[in-house]
């Protein structure tokens, strides 16, 4: 497998969505990722502007994250 820099968005979406499709097959963590998350496409492209955001701070991005992942994570552990 030959690797490569993360450089742009689509780079970052591969990332993610490969990251997560092992996820939600895992006999573990599938079952709870499932649960808790019921559309995996907005999910995948929330994840994916967040890291990008998160990785390219110095960039102009179309799309820029400005939610709060802490609070929906504290949300999530409290149900």
């Amino acid at each position: 497998m030959t690797k490569k820099d993360i450089e742009t968005h689509e780079d970052v979406h591969l990332l993610v969505s490969s990251f997560y499709a092992k996820i939600r097959k895992d006999t573990f963590l599938g079952p709870f990722f499932n649960r808790v998350i019921t559309d995996w496409e907005a999910h995948i492209d929330t994840l994916t502007t967040f890291w990008e955001t998160s990785l390219f701070t110095t960039r102009k991005l179309e799309r820029k994250y400005y939610g709060n992942p802490l609070a929906v994570h504290v949300k999530v552990d409290q149900e």
